[in-house]
């Protein structure tokens, strides 16, 4: 897994659109980097490999740190 991905790279490897990543980038959901020479260029989407798996733990329907049993 590259320590950096695309919007295209994530779209490709989930099987769904590049709007869908934009649209999660764009409501805050899933972390990017903002990689274009100019800010006032279209925008270069990067998200770490850390950004991903923080979304999909959000995303998770399952506890991946249960809470300790007393």
């Amino acid at each position: 897994m590259p320590n950096w991905w695309s919007t295209r790279q994530i779209a490709l490897d989930r099987r769904i659109k590049p709007d869908k990543v934009l649209a999660w980038i764009r409501s805050g959901e899933l972390l990017a980097v903002n990689c274009a020479e100019r800010p006032a260029q279209r925008p270069r989407w990067r998200i770490s490999a850390e950004a991903l798996d923080a979304f999909d733990r959000g995303r998770s329907n399952r506890l991946l740190n249960p809470p300790p049993t007393a």
